[in-house]
């Protein structure tokens, strides 16, 4: 019963990679630094632009004065396929993480890998040039997870 539990819940997953909207996803919206504040701490994205077409970034942690990085990202092209790369501290024993592009439109990107367990499907939506909604979603311990992040762009 599980098995066939989890085979709806994958094949129902890949089916919604399948269906895209309209338009493409323009990575250099995401460059600058993103904010999302916290009772205890701050949480930062920054992207940066490079003249390959990538766009880099780093995820991290304010604690009061202290500076706790998180992760490491990029979006680029890997095998002609856009793809969301991710080396996250203390996981996957060092080895970035690949999540090729799954749907996207002209205000929102969605990165998909299967093969992940959490997260496995990572989307980013604009709301606006200073708004960014970010959702991590995937199995954890058997259980769909999901985690939402609301930045606010800082000024540069």
């Amino acid at each position: 019963m599980l098995r066939v539990f989890l085979f709806v819940v994958v094949a129902s997953v890949l089916s919604a990679c399948l269906e895209s909207p309209s338009g493409q996803f323009d990575i250099h919206r995401l460059e600058g630094k993103w904010l999302r504040s916290g009772e205890q701490s701050q949480q930062i994205e920054e992207w940066m632009y490079n003249a390959d077409n990538e766009i880099w970034g780093r995820g991290y942690q304010l604690f009061d004065k202290d500076t706790l990085y998180i992760e490491y990202l990029s979006i680029q092209p890997v095998n002609d396929t856009l793809s969301y790369l991710a080396k996250v501290r203390n996981e996957n024993f060092g080895e970035i993480i690949r999540f090729p592009v799954c749907r996207q439109s002209d205000s929102m990107i969605e990165f998909f890998n299967p093969a992940h367990d959490f997260p496995n499907r990572i989307t980013y939506q604009l709301k606006s040039d200073s708004a960014l909604y970010v959702l991590v979603e995937g199995l954890e311990d058997g259980k769909r997870r999901s985690i939402e992040f609301d930045f606010r762009k800082m000024n540069p």
